[in-house]
């Protein structure tokens, strides 16, 4: 059962990134006089990667408080 999640989220994954890679867009944010320019796929990957980071620091926390 397992094998099959796992697959099922890498095919959703996949088709996620060739979704992206079809139609690469544009993102601009503008706040408090900052302004980023950047595409679709750049900011998705950022976000996963700010995600990965904060899940890998509150596991390490938690492992810092059992011991």
């Amino acid at each position: 059962m397992r094998r099959i999640l796992a697959l099922l989220v890498i095919a959703v994954v996949v088709v996620g990134a060739v979704f992206l890679a079809g139609r690469p867009g544009h993102v601009e944010i503008v706040w408090q006089g900052w302004q980023v320019d950047t595409s679709v796929g750049v900011l998705v990957s950022a976000v996963a990667l700010i995600v990965v980071a904060a899940a890998v620091l509150v596991l390490f926390g938690a492992a810092l408080r059992r011991l």
